[in-house]
């Protein structure tokens, strides 16, 4: 395959510290929640996917876990010019699975210099998943943001059309 790299993962009360690692890990695994191994499985012309596999302190390959929801520990990471897109498989308490995809990041693949935002961010989507019971509670909560929103347009366009009327020459 292609070029890999590890990187040990701290949590310190609510934040994640990500530092890349210059040996193979093993010597500093105990000061690590997490080592993450990540390989360059292909690339062609800035288009490509990296593999994040996530080890525990046992050097065991190991889930996420946290208030009853899990991440898988291996984590495709596909990546276009524009920037860089986890794919992360999480499980609810009730056993129900779904692959969330990453938005992107901040830093285009370009100017890419490390792995420490889409580390945090598998990290950080379980956090704000803990915030729900299970998938279904999720999901309304989604749809209650889409219509909040949808209302919020539509009373924007009421006043817009009040407005009209108000100023409407007869």
């Amino acid at each position: 395959m292609g070029k890999s790299s590890k990187w040990g993962v701290v949590f310190k009360h609510t934040r994640i510290y990500v530092d890349r690692l210059e040996d193979d890990g093993k010597a500093l695994q105990i000061q690590y929640d997490y080592i993450v191994d990540i390989e360059l499985r292909r690339e062609s012309n800035g288009n490509g996917e990296y593999r994040f596999k996530f080890f525990d302190k046992e050097n065991q390959l190991s889930n996420i876990e946290k208030k009853g929801w899990i991440a898988s520990p291996i984590v495709d990471v596909p990546f276009n010019w524009s920037g860089f897109y986890p794919i992360v498989n999480y499980v609810d308490p009730k056993g129900n699975s779904r692959a969330i995809k990453s938005l992107g990041g901040s830093t285009s693949a370009f100017k890419h210099s490390g792995f420490d935002e889409e580390i945090v961010y598998v990290f950080d989507k379980l956090d704000q998943l803990c915030l729900f019971a299970d998938w279904e509670h999720y999901d309304l909560y989604l749809e209650k943001l889409e219509l909040e929103k949808t209302v919020l347009k539509l009373k924007e366009k009421i006043a817009e059309l009040k407005e009209k009327l108000a100023n409407a020459d007869m």
